[in-house]
């Protein structure tokens, strides 16, 4: 288990202020606010339908809220999308994984630099100015990411052939490809073996700790969890019930009947 956040006083990578989602007349999430320090791994746990990848689709800019505030790297969004959450440095991982199963795992990554291209259509089809030198820098990128998650060797096998387990590290490349400064990880160890889980919760360990990424954390895993987390975010039925750090976490008597089970 991780001692007290040393990031205390930094920055904040992420704020949420009151925020409210619904999905037509109804309203499933209500007064949720956190913050996550620069730095920190955040985890956000509860059980299925508790409003935990609803709130990366806010975060994300996928839902629009019904009320309240996002503000990522101290910057107030109004109307958060896809295309200006990717420009302020946010990328992410998906529950199921969502790459393209008949492209190789070199393209699939590439795709995570689509939302930061600055050239225009005609550089595009000609293949000049911004987007000759996007191309140069992708290939610089991609070579790099990679070698860093040790999958070189795969790099042109088509994904829909690898282990789930190897889809899940293609997913997380296609995510860090962009050098975000905020990650966000949805269920990455989901379908996963022991060994594979315990090499993910390190990976993910030295993504924080080696790359700088500030990461908000979906997972059920609660050795991982605890193990790796500077703070946890508890959800129910779509309202925050605790957010404090993970000693706290283990011992609040709701969040051990609620979520982890009581021994």
């Amino acid at each position: 288990m991780r001692n007290t956040s040393p990031n205390v006083g930094n920055p904040k990578s992420l704020e949420l202020q009151n925020i409210a989602l619904s999905f037509g007349t109804l309203e499933v999430m209500s007064n949720i606010s956190f913050s996550v320090q620069k730095g920190d791994i955040c985890s956000i746990i509860g059980p299925n339908g508790a409003g935990k990848s609803s709130l990366l689709n806010i975060i994300n800019g996928v839902y629009p809220i019904l009320r309240g505030k996002v503000l990522i790297n101290e910057k107030y969004l109004p109307k958060p999308s896809p295309y200006s959450v990717a420009r302020l440095g946010v990328s992410r991982t998906f529950q199921n994984n969502a790459l393209f199963k008949n492209m190789s795992v070199a393209d699939n990554i590439l795709t995570g630099l689509t939302k930061h291209s600055e050239s225009n259509f005609i550089e595009d089809t000609f293949r000049i100015g911004r987007a000759r030198n996007e191309a140069f820098c992708a290939k610089e990128k991609l070579f790099e990411i990679l070698s860093y998650l040790k999958i070189e060797n795969i790099s042109k096998t088509r994904v829909g052939t690898l282990s789930y387990g190897y889809q899940k590290r293609v997913d997380l490349a296609r995510a860090l490809i962009s050098k975000p400064s905020l990650l966000l990880l949805d269920e990455p160890l989901a379908g996963m073996n022991h060994i594979e889980k315990r090499e993910m919760g390190e990976l993910i360990l030295d993504v924080n700790r080696s790359r700088g990424a500030t990461i908000v954390l979906i997972e059920h895993d609660m050795g991982i969890v605890m193990d790796i987390s500077d703070h946890i975010v508890v959800l129910n039925y779509g309202k925050k019930i605790a957010d404090d750090e993970p000693r706290k976490i283990q011992s609040d008597p709701e969040v051990i009947a609620a979520y982890l089970g009581e021994d």
